[in-house]
């Protein structure tokens, strides 16, 4: 008999993060990132739906197998991209930019370069609901036990629910995950929401570093942020 377990890790989050500010060791996390991108032949696409198809696949090719860094200290995290040796500085992307996070205050800065500019996109951290599983599997020599929880994405015509599957290991006792999830009792080795997946490549720990806040953009509401996409959106596949 399967038992899974579902509540909120709130409480562990705060404890676990309030218990590492009092180390000073730092952590980098390095995840690979995959788009598992199938393409959708169906007769029954619109030309829109076709239209945004051939425009994701398009974007998608440049986040497969992509370097990104997770670096932890004194209860903050960044997120972001690692330029590789004789990279396009830009390349087609789906994300680009830097997700910063304040565990302490509860906030989180997302850096942008998107929608045809540079924005710092300021929310809450969200809480997540996470359902545990009994399920194990070893994942880059760590065993790993599953977890899912869901988003809402939200757009003109409404909210879509969007699922994650995450795989962590207690033996890194790291709430923390690539992107903004967390709250798990360890460490995140591979996630996976929509097309998107991350998995951890390496972890070591480094005496300090310095996270700040992101400042290149123009500073927005996750709200504001999402009506400037609405606009941008018509304009793409309106035509």
């Amino acid at each position: 008999m399967k038992f899974l377990i579902t509540f909120s890790f709130g409480l562990l989050l705060m404890l676990t993060f309030s218990n590492e500010n009092d180390s000073n060791t730092s952590y980098r996390i390095k995840y690979i990132s995959k788009v598992d991108f199938k393409e959708n032949k169906s007769d029954t696409l619109t030309e829109k739906q076709k239209k945004f198809e051939a425009f994701y696949r398009f974007m998608a090719k440049g986040d497969s197998g992509q370097t990104m860094i997770l670096d932890y200290s004194k209860n903050k995290s960044i997120f972001y991209w690692k330029k590789k040796l004789n990279e396009d500085s830009s390349p087609t992307r789906l994300y680009k930019g830097e997700m910063y996070i304040d565990y302490e205050r509860g906030i989180i800065k997302n850096q942008k370069e998107s929608l045809g500019g540079s924005y710092i996109v300021t929310d809450s951290i969200p809480k997540y609901e996470w359902t545990l599983y009994p399920e194990e599997k070893i994942i880059n020599g760590y065993n790993c036990k599953k977890a899912t929880t869901f988003y809402y994405s939200i757009n003109q015509k409404g909210k879509t629910k969007i699922g994650i599957e995450v795989w962590y290991t207690n033996k890194i006792p790291l709430s923390i995950g690539p992107m903004d999830y967390s709250g798990l009792p360890g460490l995140i080795i591979r996630s996976q929401s929509g097309k998107m997946i991350y998995e951890m490549e390496s972890i070591k720990e480094i005496n300090d570093i310095d996270i700040k806040e992101p400042k290149k953009g123009k500073v927005v509401t996750a709200q504001e942020y999402l009506k400037i996409g609405e606009k941008v959106s018509k304009a793409m596949f309106n035509r």
